[in-house]
């Protein structure tokens, strides 16, 4: 079976998908250099207000996305615990 020929529209999607992936790993590069020398917990609770979502992070962090989701809220309930302590 002789193969279909391609038209420019399939090769503009080729090139925007590409972009879009190129994208998605300088933001995951530059999401690495955040956090760099942070804690677990602290990690995954910047990386989730950056927008991430739990499975990216978890995928970046090597870890699951359940366990991204804990560690944030661990992180958050530390951090607002030690503001309330200070305040008092």
């Amino acid at each position: 079976m002789p193969r279909k020929k391609r038209n420019a529209r399939d090769n503009s999607a080729d090139a925007s998908s590409a972009a879009i992936s190129d994208a998605r790993l300088i933001a995951r590069l530059l999401a690495m250099l955040l956090v760099k020398g942070m804690v677990l917990g602290e990690q995954a609770d910047t990386l989730v207000r950056t927008g991430l979502t739990p499975t990216e992070i978890a995928l970046m962090l090597g870890t699951t996305p359940e366990s991204v989701r804990q560690q944030a809220y661990v992180w958050r309930k530390e951090r607002r615990s030690a503001r309330t302590t200070r305040n008092n």
